[in-house]
C-alpha cells in the first residue's frame, strides 16, 4: 500500500510539475505555502519572491480584491472560478482564470486554500469567429468544476492526512480543462483520463481505464506508433496537430502534448490534448471565403478590361464619325457657300452668309462641344449671342441681324458671362470665348 501511495505521488508530483496551468497554495493567512513552476512564469515572480509572503504582496489591487472577495466565498463553503484582466510582475496585462478550493484539517478547521490559475490572454485575443466556441468551452469547465467539486468531496471522505499531497495532485489532474491522460509506455493501457477527456470523447472512465490504446481507438494507430515512436526517441512531443475520434466516430482536431516519465522504474506517458475543432472550422471558413474573393476580385477585374475594350472602340468611332462629318461638310456645304459669296448680296446677306460658314464650322469644332457640353444651362438665343461674340461682332450687328434691341443683346451678353462664371468686368467675353474653342 506504501508503494502505490508513493507511485501515485510520483505520478501526480510530474502531473504537477508539467502541467500547463499555474498551481498555488494559500493558508489561512493568505500566505502563499507552495506555487509550481507554471504559476511563477504566469505572475513574473520566481518562487523565493513569493513563497512565505502574503498573496496581497504581489497581486494588483484589482485582482486582490476579488481574492479577498472569494476567499469570504470559500470560508462559507462555496468555491466559484473567476477571470480577470491583471499585470505580471513586468507590467503586461494578462488575462486568468482562477479555480479555488478551500482546505480543512482533519478537525474540520479551514486551513487555506488551493487554486489553479489559467493564463487565458491568447485566448482572449482569439477572433470573433471563435467566440462562440470560446464560451462553450467555458460552459463546460464550470459544469465539470462542479462535477469534480463533487468527486473531490468524496475523495476528502476517503483519503486520510498522510494522502493530502497525493489529493492535491489529483485534484490537478482532474482539474485541467484540457483532455488529460495516462498510459503505461510498455502496452499503452490506460491508466486513467480526466473528466475533461470524457466529455470530449464520449467515453466513461470504466470504458478507458485498464484497455489499451488501440482498443478504445481514440487516436489512430498509425499515429499511436508514431507518438511512441517520438516518445521513446526523444521522450516528449509538444504542440503536435493531431486528429482523434469520439465514441460516435466524430472527428476531432487537437494540440497534443506527452511526456515520457519514470515512476519506481516504470515507464508512463502523460499526455494534454487542447481541442481545436472550432478554430480550425472558423480558418477553413475564412480559407474558402478569401478565395472565393480572390475569384470574384479577377473576375471583375476581366470586365474591367472588356469595359476598357469597349471604351477605347467607342472613342475610336467617335473620332471616325466626326472625321466624316468634317469631310461631309466640306464637300456637300463649303462648295455652295462658296458659290453664295460669288452673288451680289447686300450687306445683311453677306453677315449672314459669313455667319453661316462659322457656324458650320463651328459644328464639328471644339468650341459648339464645348459649349453644348460644359454649359448646358445656356439657352438657343444665348448660344448663338455667344458665337456672333467669338466671330468678333459687336452688340449692334448683332442686334440688326437678330432683330432684336441693342439692349436686348447686352442683357444675353451678361446672362452669359455670369452662367459661365465670368462675374467680373476685367475678363473679356470674346477672349475667353476663343480659348475654349
Amino acid at each position: 500500500m506504501e508503494n502505490l501511495l508513493s507511485g501515485t505521488i510520483d505520478v501526480f508530483r510530474h502531473i504537477v510539475h508539467d502541467i500547463n496551468e499555474g498551481l498555488a497554495i494559500v493558508n489561512q493567512k493568505g500566505i502563499l505555502t507552495y506555487a509550481n513552476g507554471r504559476f511563477c512564469e504566469i505572475t513574473g515572480y520566481t518562487k523565493e519572491e513569493i513563497l512565505g509572503h502574503a498573496v496581497a504582496e504581489c497581486l494588483e489591487p484589482e485582482f486582490l480584491k476579488l481574492f479577498d472577495e472569494h476567499l469570504s466565498i470559500r470560508r462559507d463553503g462555496k468555491s466559484d472560478p473567476y477571470e480577470m484582466w491583471t499585470k505580471r510582475r513586468d507590467g503586461v496585462n494578462i488575462h486568468v482564470r482562477c479555480s479555488q478550493t478551500r482546505c480543512f484539517d482533519s478537525n474540520g478547521n479551514f486551513t487555506g486554500s488551493f487554486g489553479i490559475v489559467m493564463d487565458m490572454t491568447e485566448l482572449k485575443q482569439a477572433t470573433a469567429m471563435l467566440q462562440q466556441a470560446k464560451e462553450d468551452m467555458e460552459k463546460h469547465v464550470r459544469k465539470s468544476t462542479a462535477e469534480l467539486m463533487k468527486s473531490n468531496e468524496a475523495l476528502n471522505k476517503e483519503i486520510v492526512e498522510r494522502n493530502k499531497l497525493s489529493e492535491l495532485f489529483s485534484k490537478a489532474f482532474l482539474m485541467s480543462p484540457a483532455l488529460m491522460a495516462i498510459n503505461r509506455f510498455e502496452d499503452h493501457v490506460f491508466l486513467d483520463v480526466n473528466h475533461r477527456f470524457t466529455r470530449f470523447t464520449g467515453y466513461s472512465r470504466e470504458e478507458v481505464v485498464g484497455r489499451s490504446a488501440s482498443e478504445v481507438n481514440v487516436l489512430s494507430q498509425e499515429d499511436y506508433e508514431n507518438i511512441y515512436q517520438d516518445l521513446n526517441g526523444k521522450g516528449s512531443i509538444y504542440n503536435e496537430e493531431i486528429e482523434y475520434r469520439t465514441k460516435s466516430g466524430n472527428i476531432r482536431v487537437g494540440i497534443y502534448s506527452a511526456e515520457l516519465i519514470d515512476v519506481h522504474g516504470e515507464k508512463l506517458v502523460l499526455s494534454i490534448h487542447h481541442d481545436i475543432t472550432e478554430r480550425r472550422h472558423a480558418q477553413i471558413a475564412l480559407k474558402k471565403r478569401e478565395e472565393e474573393l480572390s475569384q470574384r476580385s479577377a473576375e471583375l477585374e476581366e470586365a474591367n478590361t472588356a469595359l476598357r475594350v469597349l471604351l477605347k472602340r467607342r472613342m475610336e468611332d467617335q473620332k471616325n464619325l466626326e472625321a466624316r462629318l468634317q469631310q461631309n461638310i466640306n464637300e456637300l456645304v463649303i462648295p455652295y457657300i462658296r458659290e453664295l459669296e460669288n452673288n451680289s448680296l447686300n450687306q445683311r446677306g453677306k453677315s449672314y452668309l459669313n455667319l453661316l460658314e462659322s457656324n458650320v464650322k463651328d459644328i464639328v469644332s471644339p468650341f459648339l462641344n464645348s459649349i453644348s457640353a460644359g454649359y448646358k444651362n445656356l439657352t438657343p438665343t444665348e448660344i448663338q449671342v455667344a458665337t456672333m461674340v467669338k466671330e468678333g461682332m459687336m452688340s449692334k450687328n448683332i442686334a440688326e441681324l437678330l432683330g432684336v434691341a441693342v439692349g436686348t443683346v447686352d442683357t444675353h451678353r451678361n446672362n452669359i458671362r455670369k452662367k459661365l462664371g465670368l462675374k467680373k468686368g476685367k475678363i473679356n467675353l470674346r477672349s475667353y470665348l476663343l480659348s475654349i474653342s
